[in-house]
């Protein structure tokens, strides 16, 4: 009678410890698949964070204000072809295509500049962005995009205040001396 008692607790026994077994074995898996996701994700770029934080870029009123008051802290390098280049451009500024800028001659750019603020600017923000962020990449860290391009800087520094849309009358009084110096240095040649 034993015997048959020990027969039958034993199916019981086994389930208990299969149940066990199972139970750890996948805690285990899940585990691994846990930790194999964490080992995939790589962190986050360096770069990625100036992006969130906003300090990839220099809006065209900080970059007229800088140029205005300190030109020598600032090294200006325009991406556009030397064509559009040669119609207008930031005084002071270097035509350097991006084969130029990620090539040689920017490398020794960029070791004369020390630590000027370097400032990328074409019509846009796309080409100096990718520049931007290869610089970046590469130990750069005192590059900045011109926010909106030279678009945005003729709009927000070199169109009168009265024709940029409504503005208080103590806003506009800054504008329009910021508009005047800013005129004088760069709107030759607009």
């Amino acid at each position: 009678m034993n015997l048959n008692l020990e027969a039958a607790a034993a199916p019981n026994l086994n389930t208990k410890h299969l149940a066990k077994t199972l139970a750890l074995g996948l805690a285990g898996l899940a585990l691994i698949v846990a930790l194999a996701g964490l080992a995939g994700r790589e962190a986050a770029p360096a770069w990625a964070k100036a992006i969130e934080q906003e300090s990839d870029h220099v809006t065209p009123r900080e970059l007229a204000d800088q140029l205005l008051s300190q030109p020598q802290a600032v090294v200006l390098v325009d991406v556009r072809p030397a064509s559009e280049f040669g119609q207008w451009h930031l005084p002071g500024a270097h035509n350097l295509s991006l084969p130029q800028l990620l090539g040689s001659e920017g490398k020794a750019l960029l070791k004369r500049a020390g630590d000027k603020r370097v400032v990328l600017v074409s019509n846009g923000m796309v080409h100096p962005g990718q520049a931007w962020v290869e610089l970046t990449r590469r130990g750069h860290g005192n590059v900045r995009v011109l926010e909106g391009g030279l678009t945005a800087f003729k709009h927000e520094v070199l169109t009168p205040p009265s024709l940029r849309g409504p503005m208080s009358e103590e806003r506009a009084s800054d504008e329009l001396t910021r508009f005047q110096a800013a005129q004088a240095l760069f709107g030759r040649g607009r």
